[in-house]
């Protein structure tokens, strides 16, 4: 199936870590993707096998710059935001 269908060689530590991202890209709370992987502490998914990817980074960006200009730009003033 891998030759068939050009597909990358894929470790077992390879597919827990892609579906602990995937499911943290989704949303799912860290304790049951902890408990799914079989972890009992958080720590150790969040830690090993949870990575950000750049577009949670990105929204993260633009939420960040969101309530910046809603808590100081009536404060400072639009203007001074932008020299």
């Amino acid at each position: 199936m891998i030759k068939r269908y050009n597909l990358k060689k894929v470790t077992l530590h390879g597919l827990r870590y892609t579906n602990a991202t995937v499911w943290n890209e989704k949303r799912q709370d860290l304790k049951t993707i902890s408990t799914s992987l079989g972890h009992s502490s958080i720590t150790t998914a969040a830690d090993i096998y949870m990575a950000v990817s750049s577009e949670q980074l990105s929204e993260a960006v633009q939420i960040f710059d969101v309530l910046v200009e809603k808590t100081m730009a009536p404060k400072i003033g639009t203007k001074d935001l932008i020299n």
